[in-house]
Order: structure tokens, then sequence, then C-alpha cells
């Protein structure tokens, strides 16, 4: 993949890959920590750090890339807008030091082009959850998708009352235990079963 320079032509050269939620075998925790690696090709790890390593070389702290170039690449890549990217930097910044290493880009590169409906789900799930409860509110998923509204494509654009009745018919679904949030659990079992519940976390 390509990640974006300022005044330089883009294009995403990785394959989204979006799996069935049957797909995957369980794995043993080993299997899991290699998961990133296993799902590219040598061609593609490749291309990923040699990538990494052209867009870190002039920084001032070589071999990491910081928050602004992060969120330029994200908002590239997934067309998700600023909210959301900054979200996503937080979360994919593990050792929240303010910059991403190779290892936090590999797993951030894993999730967008090669994760699976679920893995997918549980990083957007953090991106809505704003306050880190491990819920979504009304309120939470009102303001993304108020958000990925606002950068979406023209013929797809909402208005205000459009957007809160899909939160209502949202919560009506999801919220299974009529709590008035929705927890990771609930919206995952939710998504295997209706594509446009799948289509709210597809944000990424």
């Amino acid at each position: 993949m390509n990640l974006p320079r300022p005044g330089e032509e883009r294009e995403v050269e990785l394959s989204w890959t979006k799996k069935n939620l049957e797909d995957d075998e369980e794995q043993t925790p080993e299997e899991a920590a290699a998961e990133p690696l296993q799902k590219f090709s040598p061609e593609e790890i490749q291309q990923l750090s040699d990538h990494f390593k052209e867009v870190t070389k002039d920084n001032e702290v070589p071999g990491v890339i910081t928050r602004p170039q992060f969120m330029e690449a994200i908002e590239f890549v997934t067309h998700s807008g600023p909210h959301m990217a900054e979200r996503l930097f937080m979360i994919f910044d593990g050792s929240s030091d303010e910059q991403i290493d190779f290892d936090e880009f590999r797993m951030a590169m894993h999730v967008l082009c090669r994760g699976s409906p679920e893995e997918r789900l549980a990083y957007v799930f953090q991106a809505y959850d704003k306050n880190g409860d491990g819920t979504i509110t009304r309120n939470e998923m009102y303001f993304f998708l108020l958000m990925a509204n606002r950068v979406g494509p023209k013929e797809d654009k909402k208005d205000r009352e459009e957007l809160k009745a899909q939160v209502d018919e949202a919560f009506s679904t999801m919220d299974l235990n009529l709590d008035g949030a929705l927890s990771l659990d609930e919206c995952t079992r939710c998504m295997k079963n209706n594509t446009w519940i799948a289509s709210l976390f597809d944000k990424i």
C-alpha cells in the first residue's frame, strides 16, 4: 500500500479482503499473535516495510509515524473523516506515545486490509465508544454516523432525522438486554445475521 505523501500521486495497492464471520477456526494464542503477518504475502510485508521506512526516514524521530501522517493515511485509505481517523490513531497507538511504530502500523494495516469482520468490528466499536466504558450509547452512535455522513458519497447523504431513525432502528435490533447501551457481544451477535447492522460498523 502506498502511504499518502503531500503532493504525490496516491493509490492503494493492497486489496481489501472481508472474510465471512464463520471462516476462522479457533487459534492458539501463538497463532493469534502471528496473525497480522500470516495474512500478508511476503511481498506485501516487504512493501509495508519499505513504505514505512520511506515515510519515516525524514521524521524527527526515524522509524515512527507521527499523528498527522497516520491520520492522513487513514483518511485516504478509509475515507472515514478526521474524527474516525483520530479515534483510530488513539486505538492503534498501543504505547500511548503519540506516534506509531512499525508493529502498531502493521496491526493497523492488518485490520484495515485483511481483518475479519469480527476484528474490524472490535476496532470500530472502540472508535464509537468515545468514553471507553465498553458500551456504545445512542449519542455515541449518532455522533459517528453523523461524521461518516459528512464525508460519505453525495448520493448516500442523510439528514439528521434519518440518522436518528437509523440509531433508533439499530438499538431496537441490537440492545438485547434493553439497558440502553450496546455491548461488543450484542453487536457481534446481531451483525452475523443482519447485513444492515454490519454496514453500520463498516466505517473503516
